[in-house]
């Protein structure tokens, strides 16, 4: 059902009936398109802010209030039908002979209105139906790091976390975008993680905040939290495994991909919703 689908799923309904490539949608909100089409085929899930709403209903060519009921649960091919307008009401007119200083009567064309969009950012993230998005009242771990800097060690130690050891840890709550990861929250099996540079854009500005999985297995194409067994930590792509070693790639091409053995590798942890900055 409609109100079923997460916001970028809507938005990848919408654009295979307007039909408009991938490759086009990504130019137009310049965004990285691998991690748009993780976007539109669910993977991840983000918020939506005015600007992201503008130029997704540019792209589109979608007025506004039309893009906002389609992501409220309208029908998607309601929402594409052509504008009804009305017929003006029938008069009866008294036919007056034409002069020369009569002039043709031009009309105004009849444009649809842009209505104003709703303030998205705060609000619920796109992977989630926005009528459904409760948030928690739980307490969630905040880790930072700079790509290859080291991660606290408390980051996978659930029963450090409140203890006075780490007492200089910090705690964000967060709302869920689905039970499983309401459940994943609530049992202490996520945590938060500042990222504080910019190997993730676009889009992901320095300041973004990643909800990871400690329990999750992560696929090829995941962003992943990754730590090595010296703490050193990374939020970047998980792009191919090979017998010994595994291969991460960042989205900003001015930051190198890194291969790493398999031994030094700690863990690497899926990242299940991304807080952009």
């Amino acid at each position: 059902m409609q109100q079923d689908l997460s916001v970028w799923e809507i938005v990848e309904k919408l654009r295979e009936k307007k039909g408009i490539s991938k490759k086009i949608l990504s130019d137009k909100l310049k965004m990285n398109y691998n991690y748009l089409v993780d976007l539109l085929n669910g993977r991840y899930h983000t918020k939506i802010d005015n600007e992201a709403m503008q130029s997704i209903s540019t792209a589109l060519k979608i007025p506004l209030n039309k893009l906002l009921e389609a992501f409220q649960g309208a029908d998607i091919d309601t929402i594409l039908l052509p504008e009804q307008i009305p017929p003006p009401p029938q008069e009866t007119l008294t036919q007056s002979p034409i002069t020369k200083e009569d002039k043709p009567i031009t009309e105004e064309p009849i444009t649809t209105p842009y209505a104003p969009t709703p303030s998205l950012r705060g609000g619920s993230p796109c992977g989630a139906s926005i009528s459904k998005i409760v948030p928690l009242g739980t307490r969630t771990p905040l880790f930072r790091i700079i790509s290859g800097s080291k991660i606290d060690l408390s980051f996978n130690r659930p029963e450090l976390w409140q203890s006075e050891i780490v007492s200089g840890n910090e705690f964000i709550s967060l709302p869920s975008h689905s039970a499983e990861v309401g459940q994943d929250i609530a049992q202490h099996e996520v945590i938060a993680v500042q990222l504080e540079d910019y190997s993730l854009f676009p889009p992901c500005l320095s300041g973004s905040i990643f909800i990871v999985s400690l329990k999750n297995e992560p696929r090829i194409g995941d962003l992943v939290l990754l730590v090595l067994r010296n703490y050193r930590a990374w939020i970047i792509e998980l792009n191919k495994m090979e017998t010994d070693t595994v291969t991460f790639r960042p989205y900003n091409t001015t930051y190198e991909a890194i291969m790493v053995a398999q031994p030094d590798i700690l863990g690497m942890y899926p990242i299940i919703w991304i807080k952009l900055s």
